[in-house]
């Protein structure tokens, strides 16, 4: 899915949900919510070559995998974050969405213990050589 689709996607859906509204809400949130989850599914796609891409640097550059790995994921909880808490945004749930932000940065915090622990033992590494 290249992105002139993604955008008349979504501009087609937004101008439905728009319509909706009006008369039945509840269907313009459903509406939303499955052009999202359409538009989530071809960003994946597209996101495919750029991992792979990222792996051949990585491999030329001797870099330990478990970095990538976190950055992946790192990212991935932002925008699977981002995407929930903006559909409980338009369905009217602020309360829920924060939450959502909330579990998304606990999420983050706890992917990147790997390297708050390489960096830990970087820091005694240097701090012993110093002494």
């Amino acid at each position: 899915m290249d992105v002139v689709s993604v955008v008349v996607l979504a501009l087609l859906a937004a101008l439905l949900a728009v319509v909706l509204k009006q008369y039945k809400p509840e269907y313009a949130v459903v509406i939303t919510v499955i052009t999202a989850a359409i538009v989530l599914i071809g960003i994946i796609s597209m996101i495919v070559p750029i991992i792979s891409e990222i792996r051949k640097m990585m491999d030329g550059a001797a870099i330990d995998y478990e970095y990538i790995t976190v950055l992946i994921k790192a990212v991935g909880i932002c925008y699977i974050t981002q995407f929930a808490s903006d559909v409980c945004k338009d369905a009217g749930q602020i309360s829920i969405s924060n939450k959502i932000e909330l579990a998304g940065k606990v999420a983050l915090c706890l992917s990147a213990l790997p390297l708050y622990r390489d960096l830990l033992s970087l820091t005694q590494t240097i701090i012993g050589k110093a002494m």
